[in-house]
């Protein structure tokens, strides 16, 4: 009788002691909404690499590569990026071109609808599941799950929009996470 108490309690406390962490994040000073898109072609255009500083609601700020964004694995090549090309044919395929400061090409990728993305409600979106804590940077060890919508903003310039959702232990404790980030890049040319 004593033991079932004791495990009764121990249960309650483990999950009242549990704790939901849910983050504005960052968004675009001069943020304006996405434009529902109908043709995949409104993307295209050359952007700068970099973000617009993005704010928090405490006044931290962050600028972020989109290729950090986009092939997160793969850090080497994205030296000496500044800049980047989209190209749709039609609204099943999309080509992405880095360029560095001297204008060459250094990383070309084919993006195909239904295999590494999906064209609705007028946005790309991309799904990345991770586990989270896999590079010692995330204080939460579990799954999570980030959605990374592309489109453009009522200015014509580049909007992404990531939403990370996650699940773990913080510290032994169980907890929960929610974040949303919004980017703006700068169109550069057509």
């Amino acid at each position: 009788m004593e033991t079932s108490r004791l495990g009764i309690f121990l249960i309650l406390l483990f999950l009242l002691s549990s704790c939901i962490i849910s983050d504005g994040g960052f968004a675009p000073v001069e943020n304006t909404d996405f434009v529902v898109m109908e043709k995949l072609s409104e993307l295209d255009g050359v952007y700068r690499h970099i973000s617009d500083a993005s704010v928090d609601r405490s006044g931290g700020k962050i600028w972020v590569g989109l290729g950090e964004i986009l092939w997160p694995d793969d850090r080497t090549a994205l030296t000496d990026i500044v800049r980047f090309e989209i190209r749709a044919q039609g609204n099943d395929k999309f080509f992405l071109k880095a360029f560095d400061y001297n204008g060459m090409e250094r990383i070309q990728k084919v993006y195909l609808a239904d295999q590494d993305f999906a064209f609705s409600n007028g946005r790309v979106k991309f799904h990345r599941g991770n586990l989270l804590l896999q590079d010692n940077k995330d204080p939460i060890l579990g799954p999570d799950v980030t959605m990374i919508e592309m489109g453009v903003d009522q200015e014509r310039q580049l909007k992404v929009s990531i939403t990370t959702t996650g699940a773990g232990l913080l510290l032994f404790i169980p907890g929960a996470i929610h974040q949303t980030t919004e980017l703006k890049f700068l169109r550069t040319g057509d």
